[in-house]
């Protein structure tokens, strides 16, 4: 009497007749009274306990959902499912790969952190990777920069500052920097893009920035010139004397600042 092997959802995965083997998976299923079987058996289970890993680096032949293969190659746990659009069906399972070079065998969805640049970047398929939003340390006594340099306007002028800047569905609402410096806005590369040829203080710990009005550009913690300036409720902002707040559109109310 045949055996009829289901797969654990439902739905007949093979049929084995008396006395037969079927090598039409990754392992081998055994039909009734089939001389030396055991051979066959123990050989399932090494290959159950190693996952599928193959010194040829072969993926396993006509997988089911769910398998699960150790890639040699890239030295990667993988997993079957047939509705997955790259390498063949296979997703890698576990932590991002780490490398120099963009490694082969990776999925869409798959993490690989890239050492030559200190960035985590989220494969998209097709050869396509995109870099996530992230500054992280590029030495134990500093943040990264940012993209575009942020210069120091106090003398010596030009000098590259340590910034890491807060975004808020892409746009910049705040900057952290690890010592007091001016941020030039001379270059056309600055980071801020400010309006006006003005300098503007980076203090050490968080900054505020925010928006006035379109032709205002984005204004740095610069005090108002007057308190009908543009500005809206809630905006602080503080020179050497005092510190401001706008209170409602374009009012803004300060107060002194003193010693302790």
């Amino acid at each position: 009497m045949s055996y009829t092997i289901k797969f654990p959802s439902g739905g007949t995965l093979a049929i084995v007749p008396d006395d037969s083997i079927d090598t039409n998976r990754s392992v081998t299923f055994i039909g009734k009274d089939y001389k030396g079987y055991g051979f066959f058996q123990n050989q399932n289970f090494a290959i159950l306990l190693a996952n599928s890993a193959s010194p040829n680096y072969s993926k396993p032949s006509n997988p089911i959902t769910g398998q699960l293969w150790y890639d040699t190659t890239n030295k990667k746990l993988c997993i079957y499912e047939p509705t997955f659009d790259t390498n063949e069906g296979w997703a890698s399972v576990g932590s991002a790969t780490t490398g120099y070079d963009r490694p082969t065998g990776i999925s869409v969805g798959d993490f690989w952190y890239d050492l030559s640049t200190n960035t985590l970047n989220l494969y998209a398929g097709s050869g396509n990777y995109l870099t996530l939003t992230s500054y992280p340390r590029e030495f134990p006594n500093g943040w990264i920069k940012p993209p575009n340099p942020v210069l120091d306007n106090t003398l010596p002028q030009g000098v590259e500052q340590q910034v890491t800047l807060l975004q808020n569905y892409g746009n910049i609402v705040g900057a952290l920097s690890n010592s007091s410096f001016t941020a030039s806005s001379d270059d056309s590369n600055n980071t801020f893009s400010l309006a006006d040829s003005a300098a503007y203080p980076i203090v050490r710990g968080l900054n505020i920035i925010g928006y006035l009005q379109a032709t205002d550009g984005l204004i740095l913690n610069s005090a108002p010139p007057s308190a009908g300036s543009p500005g809206v409720p809630g905006q602080i902002a503080f020179d050497s004397g005092f510190i401001y707040v706008c209170t409602s559109e374009n009012v803004w109310k300060r107060s002194a600042l003193t010693s302790f």
